[in-house]
């Protein structure tokens, strides 16, 4: 303990999002309840003034607003199932499917010479 009056105190973030069925969101109630428990009672130990409590919450909010478009160029549909290209996905449709909250997330398909080779299977619904 230095006994320094800190006027606020500021937890930052990386608070959980769920990017998956039966993953669960962030509680803020529970969150801010412990808390703020905690900090009164250090504060009344060290006979500290409590200070102005800020969370960066980031990806809790805006993540679940995320959205990716593409331009799709071609549809090819048969008795089981639907095909689309979407040219210029690049390498990042995966890496922006965890960051920006998607819940399910495409197949990776590579189409060399013609044939089409899955590189990764699609998650989720």
């Amino acid at each position: 303990m230095h006994g320094v009056a800190l006027p606020e105190l500021d937890l930052g973030g990386g608070h959980a999002v769920p990017y998956g069925p039966g993953e669960s969101a962030l509680d803020i109630t529970t969150l801010a309840d412990r808390i703020r428990h905690e900090l009164a009672d250090g504060c009344a130990r060290s006979g500290l003034p409590l200070p102005r409590l800020t969370i960066e919450p980031g990806r809790a909010v805006v993540g679940p607003a995320g959205v990716a478009l593409y331009d799709v160029v071609s549809v090819k549909r048969s008795a089981q199932r639907t095909f689309v290209a979407v040219p210029v996905a690049g390498a990042y449709h995966v890496s922006m499917a965890s960051g920006y909250n998607l819940v399910g997330r495409p197949p990776v398909v590579a189409v060399p010479d013609g044939r089409a080779r899955l590189l990764v299977r699609r998650r989720g619904s």
